[in-house]
């Protein structure tokens, strides 16, 4: 710790988190990116369970790769509505995903 944080007894930290006011509450995603987020986790999760069930969910990782690589598939339907989005638009996209400026 420096000398001059030191001198204080408490420190603030501004954290704005995911948007969650609690646990159980949904995340806050936009509708258009729901199913590439969906399939991104999916993907994930059947890398991290592979060795329980290789056979199984060896067919699920292919499936997902493909909805992730793909051109026609939901990351790149989901990138290419982003980049469509205006100015404003992806502003509002953002304080809706991270609600920027929100302190409880």
């Amino acid at each position: 710790m420096s000398p001059s944080c030191r001198t204080f007894e408490k420190i603030h930290i501004a954290y704005t988190g995911l948007g969650m006011e609690c646990f159980g509450e949904d995340f806050r995603i936009p509708h258009w990116c729901r199913e590439a987020i969906t399939d991104f986790v999916i993907h994930r999760a059947a890398l991290a369970m592979e060795r329980e069930d290789p056979q199984f969910l060896a067919r699920v990782i292919a499936r997902k790769e493909n909805e992730l690589k793909s051109p026609s598939g939901s990351w790149y339907t989901a990138i290419g509505r982003y980049k469509r989005l205006d100015k404003k638009g992806r502003y509002d996209t953002t304080a809706y995903t991270f609600r920027f400026g929100h302190f409880p």
